[in-house]
């Protein structure tokens, strides 16, 4: 018997809020370069090559190399995706989903790397998602609920950048 996939709910009733990173080339054109790549480099810039330790929540690595960074959900963040900085956002203020440990995709399984409680979204981190990657004109908002998506463009438009935030 085939077995079935997981998903993990990212929204305000689970209790969950997902960074998915894909820091690798999902055509296999570009090598996974996490530290030296001008757009990852940016993230570990700011989090340090041991994010995964400093963060000290639940993780799992993706079949491709791409890590779910688990937290508490939060208000005021939403789901995005960012093709430029490889960062997508699962769940905050809008329902989203990422797919769980165990599952397999294309032979290849997802994996646990830290079995931690999840933990509250540090401070620095959630103001890097909301100033740096959610007013990237890259962004891509991925809500299909037409009042969710007034709600976040609207706060797109009115959010800007602080002058003396640096990554």
């Amino acid at each position: 018997k085939k077995k079935k996939n997981v998903g993990i709910v990212c929204n305000e009733s689970s209790g969950v809020f997902a960074v998915d990173l894909d820091f690798y080339s999902k055509d296999g054109k570009e090598p996974y370069d996490p530290i030296n790549n001008p757009n990852h480099k940016l993230f570990i810039d700011k989090f340090g090559k041991d994010y995964i330790k400093r963060f000290n929540t639940y993780t799992q690595i993706t079949p491709n190399g791409g890590i779910h960074l688990l937290f508490q959900h939060e208000e005021g963040l939403f789901q995005t995706q960012n093709e430029k900085y490889k960062i997508d956002k699962r769940g905050g203020d809008t329902n989203g989903y990422i797919v769980g440990f165990g599952s397999k995709v294309n032979g290849k399984e997802y994996i646990v790397k830290l079995n931690q409680d999840i933990k509250p979204i540090p401070k620095d981190l959630k103001q890097f998602l909301q100033e740096v990657v959610f007013v990237d004109t890259e962004t891509k908002i991925t809500i299909s609920n037409k009042s969710q998506k007034a709600k976040v463009l609207k706060s797109v438009k009115n959010h800007s950048i602080p002058q003396n935030y640096s990554p």
